[in-house]
């Protein structure tokens, strides 16, 4: 059992007069001022956070940690020495903290999520980081109050407030030094809640006061007076801590703390992935890390080399020939001393370096021995603090004088500052439908059906992905999020045997398949759906050519066809068909280009939704909801994938499609709608003329389309690169489908992120083989076996997406979808019989409203704002 000492009072006796202070900090004031319990006055800024490990461009990652560098360069300057030697001026040195909280909670969407309860509902389970990293100077006494009135302002909330022991004025003409320091170096003033995180993250940023109890290499934390009672019966019990009774006590945690005991970076570049260490402590379940020192100026390190080198040099020596250090390590020792002397040489270089730098973490759990984080051997080890935990839970705290680490280095700034401690991975819109949770950092990740037109970006969502990857499941979690906040929405559907039906219908939206839009004349006429004339002129113009119903090349029909169409549109012609035969009977175009159009939209049902013939008959709109729009029993001969069309069979069926794309789009017009066209690759064919035209289109009229493709290559291909604003790459089993799909995201395509796109979700099998260990590293979603039953397979997690955002940062998202989604699109016959009880109950309370509507004046197939719920398509 692990060695215990004896729990921590929380209460002196009454008869103390000095209050027991929860935490290192007596007060915290807005300008981020805090008055420790030792009456040290310390100011705190915020540092930005951002992408490093996920960082589109190594330059990019070394961005994220500047802003540290160059807060240690500015606090170097803060210090004002006569002599250049660490002996005389040491005291001198300014004290700098930093301070990385990572602080698990439950998801709770943010107030101003339009589907907030929604979500809550869904994602209730799901874990998120509160992440935050502040960087901390401690303040001197002038001695005197010169200036301090130029501040007021700052001060005005700590000189109205209850004495704390410190003659806050007396700060002022420092903190002005210090404040426009760190504001130069790039880092902000943090709010309160952030301060009350970093003041709390112990307790998971509640109440600090918190009861724990000491261990000799970790501390439980209590967060109810239930949990502290099971505790002491078990410690009565002499249950060890490790035992589950422990980790099944609720509202209850530990905490090991580790201190830094060797460095073995051997110079390398800060650009390398092994400096980011803080990185993969927080992936490992690190909760704070604190780094403290003191900054001396790089003029004193370099006369330290100078003056050290023949000692160091000494030492080697003897080492040597004590037997204590062999040839190839004195060489070794020799080298590092040669690079950081031609590092520091230059009489112009800013290096600062933070000397006794101690540097302690909390781990998430009990620790035992030694602790060497996976990933990490080769920089960095760790050392449990043993019988050291609680008074490193107080070197940890802000503005503590306590000191328990005798781990003590003297670093480089840049060994302080390009660690990895920002990194943070951000993505996605600020609202919209959730796709999922960034995979370290599990940062919610929204997509917003209005963002791009709204902020005037490129319009098209683009979602890569193989045959497998999630991609289906991907557009329909989406489209039921955005469907809960009343987004009109429209899914094509052009697959073979595809049926979406179900969750459609089970979203409480409505389904028309290719057999009835065929059976009506031309609602796919681009006369009839676009508003603007010229541009249906210009549609239906390139749908005839694209057909090509001549017997010559359509080429040579192409002028004469335009002119017939403007005649018969400035005639008052509604469809195809009525234009190109008032052109006729007026003499402006021959039987020849108008007898071949008419004849096939007669005896083919789909080149006749195409090409109208009734003027009567209305253009296609959807209604409110979603409406999914798929194959069923029509015989829709599409060419092979990459290919040409080549009968005039499937040139009438890619035609087809994009007219089912065109008259989506427009029936969304002005709803900020979206469009979620699968099989894009289809579209491809049409030529970058008509993704232009979609583009146009979607900016114009506030509408998304959201395309899904397995083929990238084509896509790339035709420049669609200049309409794509945002996407997602899915796992893509062909490399170089994985390559053309970074070239369209702009995207690296190192070794590293090649592998992650294409490799099988198990290790030593292909994509098919169910045998090897699941493979974390795959973007495809990762099942085991049921032991319960064989037949049946678990989710241990959801797809991965490289999300590529409007900002044009790229961060993995895992997309874990809740029970409810997954149950409403499972087979399982339970799943099945409880979903059609659900769609029954609802159909009963629909007509029961419709009836009510009917006694209050309405029209029974419209609700009170007129629009059509009955009816999916306005047909004749």
């Amino acid at each position: 059992m692990a060695t215990k000492t004896a729990p921590k009072r929380m209460n002196l006796p009454f008869t103390d007069t000095v209050p027991d202070w929860p935490t290192a900090v007596k007060q915290i004031y807005n300008s981020g001022l805090v008055i420790s319990i030792d009456n040290d006055v310390w100011l705190y800024r915020r540092c930005p956070m951002g992408p490093v490990t996920s960082a589109i461009t190594e330059d990019d990652a070394l961005r994220v940690g500047q802003p540290i560098f160059d807060a240690l360069v500015e606090i170097e300057g803060l210090t004002r020495t006569a002599v250049k030697s660490r002996r005389f001026s040491k005291n001198n040195y300014r004290e700098f903290h930093m301070l990385l909280v990572n602080v698990p909670q439950r998801y709770v969407p943010d107030d101003d999520q339009p589907l907030k309860g929604f979500l809550s509902r869904q994602f209730s389970d799901a874990i998120t980081y509160r992440r935050e990293l502040l960087v901390g100077v401690k303040l001197r006494n002038s001695a005197f109050r010169s200036g301090w009135r130029q501040s007021i302002e700052v001060f005005y909330e700590a000189l109205t407030l209850q004495n704390v022991g410190v003659q806050l004025p007396e700060y002022a003409a420092d903190y002005r030094r210090v404040d426009a320091a760190l504001t130069r170096a790039g880092l902000m003033v943090a709010t309160r809640a952030e301060m009350h995180l970093a003041d709390s993250w112990w307790n998971l940023g509640a109440n600090p006061d918190v009861p724990y109890l000491v261990h000799s290499d970790h501390l439980h934390m209590f967060t109810s007076t239930t949990s502290m009672t099971e505790a002491a019966r078990l410690e009565k019990a002499d249950v060890d801590c490790r035992e589950p009774e422990w980790s099944d006590l609720h509202n209850h945690h530990s905490l090991g703390f580790v201190g830094f005991d060797t460095f073995n970076y051997n110079w390398r570049d800060v650009k390398s992935l092994e400096t980011n260490f803080v990185v993969e402590l927080v992936r490992q379940g690190a909760m704070a890390v604190s780094f403290r020192g003191k900054v001396e100026p790089t003029a004193i390190t370099r006369n330290e080399l100078r003056t050290g080198r023949r000692r160091i040099r000494a030492d080697i020596t003897e080492a040597q020939a004590q037997g204590a250090m062999d040839r190839q390590e004195q060489e070794d020792k020799q080298a590092a001393i040669e690079q950081m002397e031609s590092l520091y040489s230059s009489a112009t270089l800013h290096l600062p370096t933070v000397i006794d730098a101690s540097i302690v973490a909390a781990l998430n759990g009990s620790l035992d021995g030694s602790y060497d984080v996976a990933g990490l051997t080769r920089t960095v080890k760790l050392s449990n603090l043993v019988e050291r935990q609680e008074k490193a839970l107080a070197e940890m705290m802000m503005g503590s004088q306590v000191r328990c680490n005798p781990l003590l280095r003297d670093l480089p700034a840049t060994a302080m500052a390009f660690t990895g401690a920002p990194d943070l991975a951000v993505c996605g819109d600020t609202t919209g439908a959730l796709l999922g949770f960034t995979e370290h950092d599990k940062q919610p990740v929204y997509i917003s059906n209005d963002a791009a037109s709204v902020g005037d970006a490129l319009p098209i969502f683009l979602v890569a992905g193989a045959t497998g990857s999630g991609k289906s499941l991907s557009m329909l979690n989406m489209a039921y999020q955005w469907a809960q906040a009343g987004v009109s929405q429209v899914v094509v559907d052009p697959k073979l045997g595809s049926d979406h039906s179900a969750t459609v219908l089970a979203a409480g939206g409505q389904v028309a398949t290719l057999d009835d839009l065929t059976k009506s004349d031309g609602i796919l006429d681009p006369l009839r759906f676009t508003q603007n004339k010229l541009a249906g002129l210009e549609v239906a113009g390139s749908i005839l050519v694209q057909v090509g119903p001549w017997d010559r090349p359509a080429r040579q029909f192409e002028t004469e066809l335009m002119v017939a169409l403007a005649y018969g549109v400035q005639e008052g012609a509604t469809c195809i068909g009525q234009a190109l035969k008032l052109a006729q009977d007026a003499g402006k175009a021959s039987e020849e280009l108008v007898k071949p159009v008419l004849d096939l939209a007669n005896v083919s049902p789909l080149f006749g939704a195409i090409v109208g013939r009734d003027p009567q008959t209305k253009g296609l709109s959807v209604a409110d909801g979603i409406t999914l729009i798929m194959v069923g029993n029509t015989n829709l001969e599409l060419p092979p994938m990459g290919q040409e069309p080549s009968s005039i069979q499937q040139r009438i069926s890619v035609a087809l499609v994009r007219m089912l794309v065109f008259g989506s789009a427009m029936a969304l017009t002005g709803r900020r709608g979206v469009l979620h066209f699968d099989e894009a690759w289809i579209a491809t064919l049409a030529g970058p003329e008509e993704l232009n035209r979609l583009g146009r289109l979607a900016r114009s009229q506030g509408v998304l389309p959201v395309l899904y493709t397995q083929r990238v290559t084509d896509v790339v291909k035709i420049g669609l690169a200049g309409y794509i604003s945002r996407g997602l790459i899915m796992h893509l089993k062909d490399e170089s489908e994985a390559r053309a799909a970074c070239q369209l995201f702009k995207l690296e395509e190192t070794p590293e992120r090649i592998t992650r796109i294409t490799t099988s979700e198990r290790s030593g099998g292909s994509s098919e083989s169910k045998e090897g260990a699941l493979n974390w590293g795959s973007f495809k979603a990762l099942f085991r076996t049921d032991p319960r039953d064989s037949t049946k397979r678990i989710n241990v997690r959801g797809s991965v997406g490289l999300h590529v955002d409007l900002h044009g940062r790229a961060v993995p998202v895992v997309q874990d979808l809740p029970p409810e989604f997954l149950e409403m699109v499972s087979t399982n016959p339970e799943d099945i019989r409880r979903r059609t009880e659900r769609m029954a109950a609802r159909e009963a309370s629909r007509q029961a409203a419709l009836e009510h509507h009917d006694l209050l004046g309405f029209d029974s197939e419209a609700d009170s704002d007129g629009l059509v719920v009955d009816d999916v398509f306005s047909l004749s």
